[in-house]
């Protein structure tokens, strides 16, 4: 186990411990992370009775029922500091500025979310969930528990942002639930995810932003998906709203989301916050959100010419969906910086992406295979390949070519210039081209 998950568990475990009124009950997780950052204690388990399940006397005064009431501002804000915040599919990432002048270049903090064995700075989220064992778990202890599980991975919530993405109506949320892989108690909403999601990822934001010295409340920006016209209104006022409640939560009760909750708590946490009345959240920190495309190319916007007028069309392929914006930057000589408008009738978004490449590379390996359809060799290899399709994917795109191994020992080699070819591939491609032409008719340069 990562050494940073592990101190976070224990952390999370001594809070729990310190306010129980009774034998605390050691789950799977935390037993693992004994083990990981004590291995010659924990060695003496059997001896001291300490396993999965069982539990621990716990001392310390009996503790009130748990009964949170969600209303939080800042006491201070540090409004020429800017956090902004990318929700993705896959990994989440975060990045900060100091200073809002725009005759002057900000200072840009990098902000990461702990370290990897090695001692390196991780700065990409996993935009995960699992839950196991009476707990949820978050980010890197999601992917940790679900391997350590060995779970089918139909029961990884792994794509939380699907709830919001294109044709979604994000104001009907809290009426849909999870699959029941994922959820066997039934415990949680899509609506619910969402919110203890974005409170792990603004808990760690905030805490790397304490380590680099920003200890006052930043100004928050961050990205939603292209929608459609009729319910973008009302989907991005409920975004702001789980937003705000996200951000409430991470900073009244840090630990909860540094790792892993309790599922009863975390069902009290989250009535809480819905609850509460929109006085009570911290909308006042909340800016502007900004789409998806415009700020993954917002790199190759700030590098328009000096004294040009530029516009660019804009496509961000993630894992979803597919979505295009179109800008107008001006570099002014007399400024020195670049001004950037949205072309708001370019804004385009297409439910084909990341997803159909995946099914489709792995379409292609199996069929290339020897299986049978229907077999239980076929069954285990299209399983396997489910675990795997992301790195085979990257690998194909980067080196021209990879090898699949399958679970019955057979490899399968694949070439980038023959799946392109796919009759998935090049539908895929047809769209998005038709709708890059369509962003590229609405631009005003056109």
């Amino acid at each position: 186990m990562d050494r940073t998950v592990a101190e976070l568990i224990l952390a999370s475990l001594c809070e729990r411990a310190g306010s129980a009124n009774e034998n605390v009950v050691l789950t799977s997780a935390e037993l693992a992370a004994l083990r990981s950052l004590y291995g010659s204690i924990a060695s003496e388990d059997q001896k001291l009775g300490i396993s999965a399940g069982n539990s621990v006397a716990a001392k310390g005064t009996a503790a009130a029922p748990f009964e949170p009431t969600i209303s939080w501002h800042p006491v201070s804000i540090q409004p020429e500091t800017l956090v902004c915040m990318d929700f993705g599919t896959s990994f989440s990432k975060a990045s900060a500025a100091l200073g809002d002048d725009p005759d002057k270049v900000p200072e840009l903090i990098d902000i990461s979310f702990g370290e990897d064995t090695g001692g390196r700075k991780r700065f990409l989220l996993p935009s995960e969930l699992f839950i196991d064992a009476g707990q949820i778990f978050f980010g890197f202890a999601a992917r940790e528990g679900f391997e350590r599980a060995e779970a089918d991975q139909d029961r990884l919530i792994d794509n939380p942002k699907q709830y919001m993405t294109l044709g979604m109506d994000v104001t009907e949320l809290r009426q849909k639930s999870l699959k029941t892989e994922q959820d066997p108690e039934r415990c949680f909403s899509q609506r619910d995810v969402l919110v203890l999601y974005l409170a792990h990822f603004s808990s760690l934001v905030k805490r790397s932003l304490s380590e680099s010295g920003v200890l006052d409340e930043a100004m928050l920006r961050y990205a939603h998906p292209g929608w459609e016209k009729a319910s973008e209104q009302a989907n991005g006022k409920e975004m702001k709203r789980i937003m705000a409640e996200a951000i409430a939560l991470a900073r009244l009760y840090p630990s909860d989301f540094s790792v892993s909750l309790e599922l009863d708590r975390a069902k009290k946490l989250l009535a809480a916050a819905r609850i509460a009345s929109d006085s009570d959240l911290p909308f006042d920190l909340l800016k502007e959100s900004v789409r998806e495309a415009t700020a993954a190319g917002a790199g190759a916007l700030l590098a328009t010419q000096l004294g040009k007028r530029q516009a660019f069309v804009i496509v961000d392929i993630g894992a979803g969906t597919t979505d295009i914006a179109g800008c107008v930057c001006v570099h002014n000589a007399q400024h020195g910086y670049v001004r950037v408008w949205e072309v708001e009738p370019a804004a385009k978004a297409i439910p084909s992406a990341g997803n159909v490449i995946d099914n489709a590379l792995q379409k292609m390996i199996l069929e290339a295979s020897s299986l049978t359809s229907k077999t239980i060799e076929f069954e285990r290899s299209q399983h396997a390949l489910r675990r795997i399709i992301r790195p085979l994917k990257e690998a194909l795109f980067t080196r021209g070519e990879v090898t699949a191994e399958l679970p019955t020992g057979e490899a399968i080699p694949i070439k980038l210039a023959d799946f392109l070819d796919t009759a998935p591939m090049v539908r895929l491609f047809d769209k998005i081209k038709g709708a890059v032409a369509e962003a590229y008719a609405a631009s005003p340069s056109h």
